[in-house]
């Protein structure tokens, strides 16, 4: 790189300074450091320099406009050669910055999965009781993590496509004005500049209202949250009272039914009420002798009664005794009922 800026700024000064060629008179010199310079870049340069050197004193000289014009042509396959050669090192750095970019961001992709992965699976995902990672987990945090490297891949896709759009109309406008003839000049360039920097400002409005967005965001997802407490201490508290009610309703249901109840005995009662008031009003005092002589009867019908109770014990014990000599006699634990029966005298005698 350096050789051929050297030999460019020598082409301007052959350019500038075409007197002093000839008040040197040294042709063999120039033309030696011109193919020194220029040997390992270009051939026609080498044909410069064998052509001046080869013809020495015999063969025909190369006047001053000749080599003039040479060195105008190889200064400018020199320019183009470097302008070829700056836009294939810009290529060249624009590949290497955007692979450097990319690497870059994967190595730091690959240290936040790393760390998630670390903390979510290997840190709080292991069982206390058998200090193991269950499979459920790791195969969950997977299944998370392609579910988010696939909504990347479309958001990346999406952005290509865009891209690619953007190509192929800067790149139709780029062949349609070469097909027009336009050039493109500094005034184009400080257009674009405009344009960037509008578009800046307009983004940077933009992120600014982003923000705002972002703040109103925030607070109205404080209001919510504390709205969603409201409404669930008013449905609790709601809950709470329907079932109040329902057991208020079943109290009511069973208080008619006691109520019912209690009418009917309210009935029943009124009904004793009446009977006793009506024996009450028409209640008749017998007469004296009538009373004398139902409390004799009473009397006299008790004493029989404890008569025939005295008689009563006595012939159950005598039956119980009779029942244990048959017993013994029959040899049988239970009572016969045949026992008990009346028997004749031919009966017995056909027993």
């Amino acid at each position: 790189m350096t050789q051929i800026l050297e030999l460019a700024n020598k082409m301007q000064q052959t350019q500038t300074h075409p007197s002093q060629l000839l008040l040197n008179g040294d042709r063999r010199e120039t033309t030696d450091s011109i193919r020194g310079t220029s040997s390992r870049h270009t051939d026609s340069m080498m044909r410069f320099a064998t052509t001046t050197t080869s013809t020495g004193d015999k063969g025909p000289r190369v006047n001053l406009s000749q080599r003039t014009d040479l060195a105008l042509k190889e200064l400018e396959n020199i320019q183009t050669s470097l302008t070829v050669f700056l836009k294939q090192s810009h290529r060249t750095k624009c590949n290497l910055k955007a692979k450097l970019e990319e690497l870059n961001i994967q190595q730091s992709e690959v240290e936040d999965a790393r760390n998630i992965f670390q903390q979510t699976v290997v840190v709080e995902g292991v069982d206390p009781l058998t200090q193991r990672i269950p499979a459920e987990k790791f195969i969950r945090y997977m299944e998370e993590w392609l579910r988010s490297a696939e909504l990347t891949i479309e958001k990346m896709r999406l952005k290509t496509c865009t891209l690619k759009a953007m190509y192929s109309k800067l790149s139709h406008q780029l062949i349609q004005k070469e097909e027009l003839g336009e050039t493109i000049d500094a005034v184009d360039f400080e257009q674009l500049r405009i344009q960037n920097n509008h578009l800046a400002k307009t983004i940077e409005e933009k992120n600014a209202h982003l923000l705002d967005l972002k703040k109103m965001n925030g607070m109205s997802n404080l209001v919510l949250s504390t709205n969603k407490k409201y409404l669930q201490k008013q449905m609790a508290k709601m809950k709470s009272m329907k079932q109040s009610i329902n057991t208020k309703k079943e109290r009511i249901i069973n208080l008619d039914s006691e109520y019912k109840e209690v009418e009917t005995q309210v009935a029943k009662e009124k009904e004793k009420y009446q009977k006793i008031q009506h024996l009450t009003q028409h209640y008749t005092v017998p007469d004296t002798m009538d009373y004398i002589k139902t409390n004799i009867k009473l009397l006299d019908l008790r004493k029989q009664m404890k008569m025939w109770e005295r008689r009563n014990y006595v012939q159950q014990f005598v039956l119980n005794t009779c029942i244990h000599q048959m017993k013994n006699l029959t040899g049988s634990k239970e009572v016969r009922p045949w026992w008990f029966e009346k028997r004749t005298k031919s009966n017995c005698g056909e027993e």
